[in-house]
């Protein structure tokens, strides 16, 4: 099973009411969440239409508030249930939701003015395939927005030298766990193969942009364990390894914490921009 085939499966169950749960929480130095940050990145060339990738049930749009009042905005994602509680929230003329595959959807030519993938492309079998896609239903002068783990990034500072070693126990458990296709081993491994895809898939090198934040998560072990639970890193891990699994977290956070009794842990984001020219 994939990871994309996975997390359908999980987000078309009762235990996830909500998708903002699955994905990485904690704030930049500003204050502002990733999926913020990203949308910020989406929304600073007031874009007249917008694709978004793995929309869930819209945080998105949570996000947007009322930026998106004059912006049409097209969702799409692969679970029913997260696609039905997304047009329950956002029932307007400009939004509209659709149930399908990203992989396997033609999303037309010049169509959109911004394509955003926030935690999305990342988890496909085949990103470049779908890339090369999303390239030609991008309008001149638009762009598509990736946001994705910078694990590359890992030992750039404490935190994420921490966040480094609380996290690599996951490979503890990689035989009981869906098969890791991600980030860490795919095209988004670097910063130069994420560049390598997307001039494979039709944009010029000198129109690719890179920013990285990291966000920053602070508390006790039993916080930081709250965090790594919520991944789909460890939703992955078969049940019946869940409590050995918190358990071992658990006591590699324990084992970070500094004088105060917190743990620092940062996890470093890149926010890519690949912009098609005029």
């Amino acid at each position: 099973m994939s990871w994309k085939i996975a997390m359908k499966n999980l987000c078309d169950t009762d235990i996830a009411p909500r998708v903002p749960a699955f994905f990485p929480y904690g704030m930049e130095s500003d204050g502002r969440s990733s999926t913020e940050r990203h949308v910020d990145y989406c929304l600073a060339a007031h874009p007249k239409k917008v694709l978004d990738l793995g929309c869930g049930d819209a945080i998105w749009l949570d996000s947007a508030g009322e930026r998106v009042a004059n912006i049409e905005y097209v969702g799409i994602d692969m679970s029913k249930r997260q696609i039905e509680s997304a047009s329950r929230h956002y029932n307007k003329e400009n939004i509209k939701f659709i149930v399908g595959d990203i992989e396997e959807t033609d999303f037309g030519v010049d169509e959109f003015d911004v394509v955003s993938s926030h935690l999305v492309l990342n988890f496909l079998e085949n990103p470049l395939k779908s890339i090369t896609n999303i390239h030609r239903a991008i309008r001149p002068g638009g762009a598509l927005h990736i946001a994705i783990p910078a694990f590359w990034r890992k030992d750039s500072n404490p935190g994420t030298r921490c966040m480094s070693r609380i996290s690599s126990h996951f490979a503890d458990f990689e035989g009981k766990a869906v098969p890791h296709t991600g980030s860490g081993r795919s095209s988004f491994r670097s910063e130069i193969s994420i560049r390598d895809m997307l001039t494979q898939a039709g944009f010029q090198d000198d129109n690719i942009q890179f920013n990285f934040e990291d966000l920053v998560i602070k508390g006790r072990p039993v916080d930081i364990l709250s965090h790594l639970t919520n991944l789909m890193a460890f939703a992955a891990i078969d049940d019946s390894d869940k409590p050995r699994a918190a358990a071992v977290f658990l006591e590699a956070a324990i084992k970070e914490k500094d004088t105060d009794g917190n743990v620092i842990f940062h996890r470093p984001m890149a926010f890519v921009a690949a912009k098609k020219p005029i």
